[in-house]
């Protein structure tokens, strides 16, 4: 069996100097030899590769085109699986961005992290490493997966369907029904059929993008928060808004620079196109949203704020097809049914 792996760097490549934790390349390896050391009859071919070594939080434009390039370049029939290693941090959004680009793989790809260095006995990256492994050893299914748990407890979530962690107890969640598998102790204690199901029925026909993107425009990420003045953003860069709204699918709708609605109409006359995520698909709604719905933007319906925002740094990053066509696709299950 042939695995590729391929080191971006994070915390599972971390070493703890002076109180301070930093990625290294060398460091990056670790992982590896930690597992080919605790399973000596291994008889998995890993071939390596290491793109850059970054923390996940210093993600530029440069980063994800570095890693679109690379991906982009992988001869996937010459493997059985795929395993990346990244960051916490930024894991949601990079998910999102391999499973739309990557979506019609047909072997496993892996994307995981972890909380603490590899030294620390606290660290779950061993285990979130070796359900990667698993996974694609027992080839329980193809696509785009990202793993993370608590020590010993993997969870294995669809790419595009993982919310970042909470800053608290550093757990990420589900986005709806995002959880293909939870790994307790190396064994499988759940498996959502009925979305592996989902998985293996839905046959893609191509890539999406005919050429890959190349990141250079600019996108507007916006979350909602009371009293919001929207006249703080400027948006001259910007090729497009993404409004991230409430659970309600609502927003301000008063005041002059804390309404929604007139941002949208500055958005309009400055010719820059907005977004709205996420809307229900419900035939009652909330006046505000109604308001809101009178003015020019687009709806994004059941899809998380990382989806939205990386489906819009696609869509404006490329030429094969119009941005339109891409923001109101379902490219790798990122919209919820």
């Amino acid at each position: 069996m042939n695995i590729l792996l391929i080191l971006t760097g994070g915390t599972i490549a971390c070493k703890t100097v002076n109180s301070t934790m930093n990625p290294t390349a060398q460091n990056a390896c670790d992982i590896l030899r930690m597992y080919k050391t605790k399973n000596p009859n291994c008889d998995i071919n890993f071939s390596v590769e290491q793109p850059f070594t970054i923390l996940s939080e210093n993600y530029t434009a440069e980063t994800y085109n570095m890693l679109i390039n690379f991906i982009s370049a992988v001869k996937l029939s010459d493997y059985d699986g795929v395993i990346i290693t990244h960051g916490s941090d930024t894991l949601s959004y990079t998910s999102a961005l391999v499973g739309m680009l990557m979506r019609n793989t047909d072997i496993p790809v892996m994307i995981t992290a972890a909380d603490y260095p590899l030294d620390n006995p606290c660290s779950n990256g061993f285990s979130n490493f070796s359900v990667c492994v698993e996974f694609i050893r027992k080839n329980l299914l193809c696509g785009v997966f990202t793993v993370y748990g608590e020590k010993n407890k993997p969870v294995v979530y669809l790419s595009t369907r993982i919310c970042e962690a909470d800053p608290l107890k550093d757990r990420f969640s589900p986005f709806g029904d995002g959880v293909i598998a939870e790994f307790e102790n190396g064994s499988i204690i759940n498996f959502n059929t009925a979305l592996a199901e989902k998985l293996k029925n839905k046959k893609f026909s191509d890539n999406f993008f005919k050429k890959m993107p190349f990141i250079k425009n600019d996108i507007l990420l916006i979350k909602n928060y009371p009293d919001q003045n929207f006249s703080f953003y400027n948006i001259s860069e910007a090729k497009a808004v993404v409004i991230y709204m409430y659970h309600s699918a609502t927003a301000c709708t008063t005041g002059e620079n804390t309404s929604i609605c007139r941002f949208i109409e500055r958005c309009n006359t400055e010719k820059v196109p907005v977004y709205l995520a996420s809307f229900k698909h419900r035939k009652e709604k909330y006046a505000t949203s109604s308001e809101i719905e009178k003015y020019n933007a687009d709806k994004l319906f059941n899809i998380s704020k990382e989806c939205a925002y990386i489906k819009a740094l696609l869509a404006f990053n490329q030429c094969s097809i119009s941005p339109e066509y891409v923001m109101n696709s379902d490219i790798y299950f990122e919209s919820q049914d």
